[in-house]
């Protein structure tokens, strides 16, 4: 009988030692997914948000060559496109 118990007790500790390190290699593993994504997200949130923001004023009905070097010193992509408006003569 003694035998028996001695014999279960063994098992469920040999369990208990199996469930004990898979918890703690699951645990790594969270911590480590966990601290990769929350550094991803931190990096890429710092890299969008340390741009400069710059106000664009409004260029419509303006003519393109009047605005066109203004905008190409401070850094933007100049891009021209039609519109055919009656408000504004060709």
């Amino acid at each position: 009988m003694q035998n028996e118990n001695q014999t279960a007790s063994s098992e469920k500790s040999e369990q208990m030692k199996y469930f004990t390190n898979v918890g703690r290699i699951a645990f790594i593993l969270f911590m480590g997914l966990s601290i990769f994504f929350i550094s991803g997200f931190v990096v890429i949130k710092v890299g969008i948000s340390n741009r400069a923001k710059q106000r664009v004023p409004n260029l419509i009905g303006k003519l393109y060559l009047d605005v066109h070097n203004l905008l190409a010193e401070t850094g933007y992509k100049v891009e021209l496109e039609r519109i055919h408006t009656t408000n504004y003569p060709f």
